[in-house]
C-alpha cells in the first residue's frame, strides 16, 4: 500500500510538474505571438506614415509645377496640374483605407484568438 501510494504520489508530481512546463510554453508562445503581432502593426504604422509623406512630396511638387506654369502663362497645362493634384490628395485621403479597415482588424482578431488557440494545444498535448 506504501509503495502504491508513493508511487502514485510521484506520478501526480509529475503530472504537475508537465502542467507547469507546458503552461510555461504556453505563454512564452502567446508572448511570441503577440510580439509578431505588435511588429505586424508597427510595420503597417510606418509603412502607412511612409506612404502619406510620398504623397505629400508628390503634391508638393505638383503644386510647384502648377504655380510655375501659371507665372509662365500656361493656363490650360496649370489647369491639368490642378486636377492631378485633386486626384492625388483624394488618393492621400484615401490611402490606407484598406489596411485600417480590414488589416488591422484582422490582426486584432488573431491576437484575440490566439490565446484560445494555444490552449487548445496544450490541452491536446496532455491528452496524449
Amino acid at each position: 500500500e506504501k509503495e502504491r501510494r508513493a508511487l502514485l504520489e510521484q506520478k501526480c508530481k509529475e503530472e504537475e510538474e508537465k502542467r507547469i512546463e507546458s503552461e510555461r510554453m504556453l505563454q512564452a508562445e502567446k508572448e511570441r505571438q503577440e510580439d509578431r503581432i505588435r511588429q505586424m502593426e508597427e510595420k503597417f504604422n510606418q509603412e502607412l506614415e511612409q506612404q502619406q509623406q510620398e504623397m505629400e512630396r508628390a503634391i508638393e511638387s505638383k503644386l510647384k509645377e502648377q504655380e510655375e506654369m501659371i507665372k509662365k502663362g500656361f493656363s490650360e497645362k496649370a489647369e491639368l496640374l490642378n486636377e492631378e493634384i485633386t486626384n492625388l490628395k483624394k488618393e492621400k485621403e484615401n490611402s490606407g483605407g484598406f489596411m485600417k479597415e480590414y488589416v488591422t482588424p484582422i490582426l486584432g482578431a488573431v491576437a484575440e484568438i490566439l490565446p484560445a488557440f494555444l490552449n487548445y494545444k496544450l490541452l491536446m498535448k496532455r491528452l496524449k
